[in-house]
């Protein structure tokens, strides 16, 4: 939602009626993929997003610079204190962008040689998100500073390019949550009525079926993302509480079962892996524990400094002083303005 209103800033829409919008455009896609490679250009064009949102901002900012757009104060070091909530705050983000393991079941199962899927995963796809995060992160703070909040497209001031790297981003996410959808719907779809959750099945309640856990779905996601307007704390908690859950204590949980119930053909496993194994799980501990604490703190200081959930929450989607006062390239235009004591209302 936030990622559509930043298309189309000029428009004085709240963020509830833009995820809605959101929602609305996503539905005949998911309605219809039944399946992960029902439509494989998507992935391309996944991929292709994604370069932009990150390409786009640095390339902004290595041809106009960032006089108007750092903040006042930031600076770049080459070593920085580490905080423990800072450190929490990036293994949440890294988590949920780098986990995929509650999909790899659906994409083995869709895949014409499974046996491909080490060199699809680890010597692919893997290396290339971690090579965009790294490019984002490390190129970010090189432009930016330290001081610098939010993803990296918000930092661009109102215009061409900060349109464009909206458009990369909401198409991105949009793609993410359809391929993600496929495999979360077809899991309600098989426990709600499993004689007709076949993907090629053509009968018309099972294409009811599938059509009613996509709206359902879509329209939990509405109420959760409007429960959590800030994205980037809500990719924070879900990295910090549900991810670790799903993609790594339940894997090794799955994992230890098999070895302790294959007596005598149980794999063999070194020392050096288990203790590996034992890291993770008590990484993911943390993660879940302390993680979702400092996250849902966040939440809560973000919810008195913006407002509470479901409320208009323009910041960064509007230009205008009332809302964006803060926003890069707006200090000269609202300077010596106080809108300290106005809310915002809708439309």
């Amino acid at each position: 939602g936030k990622g559509f209103g930043m298309v189309f800033y000029t428009q004085q829409t709240c963020l509830p009626s833009w995820a809605a919008w959101a929602a609305a455009v996503l539905f005949p896609f998911a309605a219809y993929s039944r399946n992960m490679g029902s439509c494989q250009m998507l992935v391309w064009l996944n991929i292709a997003t994604l370069i932009g949102t990150v390409v786009i901002p640095l390339g902004y900012y290595a041809v106009n610079g960032t006089e108007d757009v750092v903040v006042k104060g930031s600076v770049v070091r080459a070593v920085a204190h580490l905080s423990f909530a800072g450190v929490l705050s990036a293994l949440s983000t890294y988590t949920f962008g780098m986990t995929s393991q509650f999909m790899l079941m659906e994409i083995i199962s869709e895949m014409k040689d499974p046996m491909e899927l080490p060199k699809a995963y680890a010597g692919i796809s893997a290396p290339f998100q971690l090579g965009m995060f790294i490019l984002a992160g490390i190129g970010g703070y090189l432009y930016m500073g330290n001081k610098v909040t939010g993803m990296m497209n918000e930092n661009l001031p109102f215009g061409v390019s900060f349109q464009i790297a909206a458009i990369c981003m909401f198409t991105h996410m949009l793609i993410s949550y359809l391929i993600k959808g496929v495999v979360f719907c077809k899991s309600i779809h098989k426990a709600v009525d499993f004689d007709y959750s076949m993907s090629s099945d053509e009968r018309i309640r099972s294409w009811l079926g599938w059509v009613t856990a996509v709206a359902s779905t879509l329209a939990v996601s509405w109420v959760l993302a409007n429960i959590v307007p800030f994205f980037g704390d809500a990719v924070d908690l879900l990295g910090a509480s549900l991810t670790p859950f799903s993609c790594w204590l339940l894997p090794i949980a799955m994992f230890v079962r098999h070895w302790y119930d294959s007596g005598d053909r149980r794999p063999h496993v070194s020392a050096l892996e288990w203790l590996v194994i034992a890291l993770e799980v008590g990484l993911s501990l943390v993660l879940m524990i302390f993680g979702t604490i400092s996250v849902l703190q966040t939440i809560r200081q973000d919810w008195n400094s913006y407002g509470s959930p479901f409320e208009c929450h323009c910041e960064g989607l509007w230009n205008t002083c009332e809302c964006s006062s803060d926003h890069p390239g707006m200090s000269q235009v609202c300077e010596g303005l106080d809108f300290s004591n106005q809310s915002i209302q809708y439309p």
